[in-house]
Order: C-alpha cells, then structure tokens, then sequence
C-alpha cells in the first residue's frame, strides 16, 4: 500500500515536479501510441492525441489524481497525519489542471472539436 502509494505519488509533489513527471508519462504514452501504430495494433485511446490536445491530457491528469491517487493518500493520511500536507498538494495539482482545462475550454469555446471533460470530483 505505501510503496504503492510512493509509485504513483508524483502528483503530490510541488509544481515544477509533479508537471515534469506528467510531461514523462505524457511522452511515454505517445510513445506507446506509435509503437502500437507500427505494429497495426489499435492505439490505447486515452494515450491518443496527448501531445497535441493539451485539455485532454489536463483531464487526463486530473481524473488520475480524482479516481487513483487523491483516494489512496487520503486513506494513507488518515494512518499517517503528517502525509497531509501531500494531499494538500495533490489538491492543488488537480486543482491547477482544472483550471487550465477551464482556461482551455475558454480559449475554444466555439470551436466544436474541442471536447474537455471538466470534473471536479473529491
């Protein structure tokens, strides 16, 4: 549970650090996508288009945090009360993706091929 807790905990750490790991994982699945076109495999369709789509790789990140690893370390902050201040920091992580996807969403109101999914859950 803690180690996997230390795995996906990127996100709760500040800024500059949280916004280069998902730049990594961002990559990574691009990566991906293009090995699974060379192979003639279908594309993961949550990994498609992430380079290119910034509001949906921000909704991506913020359901990450929403439904996987805000739950898990609040579960882990409540045996352990000092790891609060890093579910102080994954809301404000998630809380800055929303925000840009809001911005996002903004900047393209018209046009009809945007679709970002705001959530706000937790």
């Amino acid at each position: 549970y803690v180690l996997h807790s230390a795995d996906i905990g990127a996100q709760t750490q500040d800024e500059n650090l949280s916004t280069k790991w998902t730049n990594c994982c961002i990559q990574e699945f691009y990566n991906q996508t293009l090995l699974e076109q060379q192979l003639g495999l279908e594309v993961t369709p949550y990994m498609a288009d992430l380079l290119n789509d910034e509001c949906k790789a921000n909704s991506l990140q913020n359901g990450f945090i929403n439904d996987i690893v805000l739950p898990l370390w609040q579960s882990l902050a409540q045996c352990f009360p000092l790891l609060d201040c890093f579910v102080k920091s994954l809301i404000k992580n998630r809380d800055r993706y929303l925000q840009h996807m809001n911005e996002l969403y903004e900047e393209n109101e018209e046009d009809d091929d945007l679709i970002c999914s705001l959530t706000t859950d937790g």
